[in-house]
């Protein structure tokens, strides 16, 4: 009973974290499954390159970079992909971003590692078709 009661917070996944920068809730309306603040549940996916079964967390390896999650939604829509690109050029050279301060890609990413995830059908996805930012890695393209 006790560990049904307190299994939340000793696993880690029921701790929320004040909200701040980084944990601002103002857009949670746009991930609505996925509580800002709060550590991501474990999740099985397929990665996209091989299609085989993974876990989210087996990704988010703990080597001292930031993780960015991208969400990409349904890549096989074609009004999908010209928002996926504009992200990514907006990422990349918009001055508010965090990638802004970065002198190249491979700096940016000794500090960072991209996560894509979509929900793209396994029979229809081509891994690399989104922009180059947004794949760290093959094995690092996942769908839902």
């Amino acid at each position: 009973m006790a560990f049904q009661t307190f299994g939340g917070f000793t696993s880690g996944l029921g701790i929320r974290y004040a909200e701040s920068l980084l944990t601002n809730p103002n857009h949670q309306h746009l991930a609505q499954n996925i509580p800002i603040g709060q550590r991501l549940p474990p999740r099985p996916l397929l990665r996209a390159a091989d299609c085989l079964p993974t876990n989210l967390h087996d990704l988010l390896l703990s080597n001292n970079r930031f993780k960015l999650l991208v969400f990409t939604g349904n890549t096989h829509d074609p009004s999908q992909i010209p928002k996926i690109h504009e992200f990514a050029r907006e990422l990349m050279t918009s001055p508010g971003s965090f990638f802004a301060g970065f002198s190249s890609e491979e700096a940016m990413r000794a500090v960072f590692d991209i996560v894509s995830i979509s929900s793209e059908k396994k029979e229809t996805i081509v891994y690399n078709a989104l922009p180059r930012i947004l794949w760290s890695h093959w094995s690092n393209q996942i769908r839902i």
